[in-house]
């Protein structure tokens, strides 16, 4: 069943959120934000918001998986990146597998959290955060709500890579799909760390690096990306304000929740 029956607009709010307080916080804290907003707005157990956060990223992790298979049939990634990219396909699978684990043993998952040699108090609660996790891992009971999810990951990132497209014909580079895609995951594979806000410097840095690899300039490069990345950044500072207003959240409240959040 699913944890609460909302209308998709409404959660589009709290998403812009959160990938609005990734430009204000550093180490993607946003997405902990985001989790404390949209439980406290939708009353949710903020462990279920966050394991859905959870699978969002593990989705989008197999996207890049995906697209990389499907682009080394065409460009020669370097070889550190085809071990990268390996390495954090079985760990994205591997970390699937875990979760899925965890949403059809729930009872052997908690037997298992009483095991450990800590004081009883501290087992309720880690119980109950358990259970709360658990609780937003529904989706693995819906095979089609995981192809669906899947699929519209992919729309997403298909989406992103004509954008990237488009900015490199204004720019004036000679560029196909499959290349944009190519620094889009040299970019993404560096943004999975824990970056800067904003993720200013990496963004730039792998969008650079993945071009120059490409023949692309590393001035004209380096102008193409901090472009893109400028309107990126203005676009979900523009749209964060406005899902701020619309969920009536002030800057206050976002400071309180960031320091709630990291306790």
């Amino acid at each position: 069943m699913p944890i609460k029956e909302l209308p998709g607009f409404r959660l589009a709010f709290l998403v812009i959120i959160g990938f609005f307080m990734n430009n204000l916080l550093p180490l993607r804290l946003g997405e902990f934000v985001r989790a404390k907003v949209a439980g406290q707005k939708l009353s949710i157990p903020i462990g279920s918001t966050f394991a859905t956060i959870v699978l969002e990223r593990l989705f989008d992790g197999l996207t890049y998986v995906f697209l990389f298979l499907t682009i080394i049939m065409f460009l020669p990634f370097p070889e550190w990146a085809k071990k990268s990219m390996f390495f954090g396909g079985f760990l994205f699978i591997g970390s699937i597998a875990f979760l899925f684990f965890l949403a059809t043993h729930q009872d052997l998952a908690v037997r298992l959290l009483n095991k450990i040699p800590i004081h009883s108090k501290w087992i309720e609660r880690l119980e109950n955060v358990l259970i709360n996790f658990i609780k937003g891992l529904s989706i693995f009971s819906h095979l089609r709500l995981i192809l669906i999810v899947s699929l519209l990951s992919i729309c997403v990132w298909t989406v992103e890579g004509t954008v990237f497209l488009t900015f490199t014909k204004a720019f004036g580079l000679n560029l196909n799909l499959f290349q944009c895609f190519f620094v889009m995951i040299m970019i993404g594979m560096g943004a999975i760390l824990p970056p800067a806000p904003g993720y200013v410097g990496t963004v730039e840095f792998l969008g650079v690096t993945a071009l120059s690899f490409i023949g692309v300039d590393k001035n004209q490069g380096f102008g193409m990306i901090v472009t893109l990345h400028f309107v990126q950044i203005s676009l979900l500072i523009c749209f964060g304000i406005i899902s701020l207003i619309k969920e009536k959240i002030t800057f206050h409240d976002l400071i309180r929740f960031e320091k709630s959040t990291q306790i």
